[in-house]
């Protein structure tokens, strides 16, 4: 596993989990450590709707919408993102093995004249077409997967104003 995402992971299941886990390199007697093993995967499909990542042969399915409670709002808030791959891990909590299926995302940034502003549509948002530097909050576990978006460029610019809008999808319904 690259350092970068073990660190986010390790730092997300100290958030999680509420408890003291070490970097494996660290683990001593009585230690609980997060593994290092993952095994990584290019598409998953669930409920119906296929997620693919930006390593899977066609992009299509992989810029998605991820729903989290934001502190700030007080309500369940739906943030764009391009999902890089999903793993899946495995770690001991309190002598339990729990298996965990991520998605490895990143997110898109706010567009500041906005903050959410949506056109007359309520459905079309404008976004900043650059990603918010990578951080935990990058791990997501797929329950959190909301819907996959259409990503249209709003103009052309290329600096860091230019905007994007982003379009929800339909979801496919099982019967």
């Amino acid at each position: 596993m690259p350092e970068q995402l073990y660190s986010f992971l390790l730092q997300f299941y100290n958030l999680v989990y509420s408890q003291h886990f070490v970097h494996f390199t660290q683990a001593g007697d009585g230690q609980q450590f997060v593994s290092n093993r993952y095994w990584k995967m290019n598409t998953i499909k669930m409920m119906g709707q296929t997620y693919r990542s930006t390593e899977s042969q066609s992009r299509r399915g992989a810029h998605v919408q991820v729903l989290f409670h934001a502190d700030d709002r007080g309500e369940a808030m739906a943030w764009p993102c391009e999902i890089q791959f999903f793993f899946r891990h495995v770690q001991i909590v309190d002598g339990i093995s729990k298996e965990h299926i991520f998605a490895y995302v990143r997110w898109y940034s706010i567009h500041g004249e906005n903050d959410g502003q949506r056109y007359v549509d309520p459905y079309l948002e404008i976004w900043r077409s650059h990603f918010r530097a990578e951080d935990m909050t990058c791990i997501v576990p797929i329950h959190r997967l909301y819907g996959q978006v259409a990503i249209i460029k709003y103009n052309t610019e290329t600096n860091a104003n230019s905007r994007i809008t982003i379009i929800p999808l339909p979801k496919k319904m099982l019967a």
